[in-house]
């Protein structure tokens, strides 16, 4: 097991002069200290009145200290500090989740549930080649226990995590499925996570981008090429509840669709505004829809506002969430991470828009019991949908 000195002890080596040999943890997060705080005296006060703290609790303190969770805990704290309101310090638990989920994979058991009216979990899709659906889990079966646990009485959230685990480990639960219990056993287990859907609605490609993640690219181009094959004369893509993700994964993905010309900016701490991709000249040419709403961020969002600054694709739903920062994880020495705004970014052509979100073309809105049940929704029940189904059509006709 790696060895860690005690949070007083790292305060003191911070402390000494630079002759003395300190940690690489110890420096990393000297240097970070320094581009926070420019203000020598500032940052001395800093680690004095931690110091202080960290002896009076060590004194005092009637109970055990896990050393771990106080360090973890405290640079946590510092991060939280910052008033970054998508900073995050990543334990290693964290940074492997996040790291696996970047590469298309994730840990568990495969299933996307929802909360239910009544408080329980019901399973709204299942992942292909997942150990659920090898076990036969079935999409509208609800969870109602999990271990001993009734998922109604220990919440949703508890529940949850509940249901996470890691590899190797199994998890027990019931499902109800019209009127019947049935009781699951499922190792949990490593397995591939599809971000990108589609299919023919008629004669128009749907396109459904869950996150953008390494893999997202190919499966993007391998599916649009395939409807536009199959006699796709418009398309719809669909990218609503899409928290973003790699910004290296959007950026293909609209230069395959607009034609030459800036695909994103960034503006980084005290530099200018540069271009980091640009498209060529190759585009689609068809009559296209993107289907927004209010959890639509980051670079789904950059995705939206790309095809809408060159007049590729009308917007349809309601305004997005509003993220325009580029998050930067940085590597600990000891497998934790900060993950920190570094940059905002910039559409092709409109403005950046961080904390306005993009504005829908033709604005729908789904009603409040439409949207608490939107992974159930037929699609002849999704007004949004329908709506660029109807825009896209016209635009053929």
């Amino acid at each position: 097991m790696k060895k860690k000195i005690s949070l007083g002890a790292a305060i003191s080596l911070m402390a000494l002069t630079a002759a003395v040999a300190v940690s690489m943890t110890a420096i990393f997060m000297m240097k970070s200290l320094n581009v926070s705080i420019s203000n020598f005296t500032q940052r001395t006060a800093l680690f004095k009145k931690l110091a202080d703290v960290d002896a009076t609790v060590r004194a005092k303190y009637i109970g055990t200290i896990n050393e771990d969770i106080l360090e973890d805990s405290t640079i946590a704290g510092y991060v939280n500090g910052l008033g970054d309101k998508y900073g995050v310090y990543l334990d290693a638990n964290d940074y492997k989740s996040i790291a696996l989920s970047n590469e298309g994979r994730s840990i568990g058991i495969g299933v996307n549930v929802v909360k239910t009216d009544d408080g329980y979990m019901k399973v709204v899709s299942v992942i292909d080649g997942s150990p659920a659906q090898a076990a036969g889990v079935k999409v509208n079966d609800v969870i109602t226990t999990i271990g001993n646990e009734d998922v109604k009485a220990t919440g949703y959230a508890n529940a949850l995590n509940l249901l996470k685990g890691s590899e190797g480990t199994t998890v027990t639960f019931k499902v109800l499925r019209d009127g019947t219990s049935i009781p699951f056993t499922i190792t949990r287990k490593k397995y591939e996570v599809s971000s990108v859907s589609s299919r023919l609605i008629g004669n128009l490609g749907y396109v459904k981008i869950m996150e953008f993640d390494k893999k997202t690219p190919t499966e993007f181009s391998s599916q649009v090429d395939k409807l536009i094959a199959d006699g796709a004369k418009g398309l719809v893509f669909d990218v609503r509840n899409n928290p973003g993700g790699l910004l290296e994964s959007v950026e293909p993905i609209i230069d395959k669709i607009v034609p030459a010309g800036p695909v994103v900016s960034a503006k980084y701490k005290d530099g200018p505004k540069k271009v980091l991709y640009k498209s060529d000249a190759k585009e689609i040419n068809l009559p296209m829809a993107v289907i927004t709403n209010q959890n639509t961020a980051s670079a789904a969002e950059l995705f939206a506002a790309a095809l809408k600054d060159y007049n590729k694709a009308k917007l349809v739903g309601t305004r997005t969430y509003g993220k325009g920062t580029m998050q930067e994880i940085c590597d600990l020495s000891d497998g934790t991470a900060l993950d920190i705004s570094v940059a905002y970014f910039y559409p092709p052509k409109s403005d950046n828009f961080e904390g306005k979100g993009v504005a829908p073309d033709i604005k729908v809105e789904l009603s409040e019991e439409k949207q608490r049940n939107f992974y159930s929704l037929d699609e002849s029940d999704d007004d949004q949908l329908q709506a660029a189904i109807s825009y896209v059509e016209m635009q053929i006709k």
